[in-house]
């Protein structure tokens, strides 16, 4: 019954409607103007972008022409989903699973220009 209620809360077109928009403008935002220019964000971004950059720079494994900062945040997030469910309940993980899984999808799909505008 409370998983109902989740998914029914999860579904409501508006709540949805602002997840999506918000994670596109995000993920807009961040592969055009943060990712070109060579900035670094805070959070679990930051920790995501610095550890591609040792992926790939550091360790010296090409990871190709993807962006694959969505796949590392989202890993890094796993654990504080579990102990979100454990704290705040069903509702509030249902929306962040799927907000960070927009971040991550979005972030892989919207493509980094290669001038950078600020520079």
């Amino acid at each position: 019954m409370q998983l109902k209620l989740c998914l029914k809360s999860l579904f409501d077109m508006k709540a949805l409607g602002y997840i999506i928009s918000g994670s596109l403008l995000y993920s807009i935002g961040f592969n055009v103007f943060i990712l070109p220019c060579d900035l670094y964000n805070g959070g679990f971004w930051g920790i995501s972008q610095i550890m591609i950059y040792v992926i790939e720079n550091i360790i010296e494994i090409d990871l190709g022409e993807g962006n694959y900062t969505g796949i590392i945040y989202f890993l890094l997030n796993l654990p504080l989903l579990y102990i979100s469910l454990k704290r705040f309940g069903g509702d509030f993980i249902i929306k962040t699973i799927f907000c960070v899984i927009c971040y991550s999808v979005l972030l892989s799909i919207v493509p980094v220009p290669e001038k950078k505008f600020f520079a």
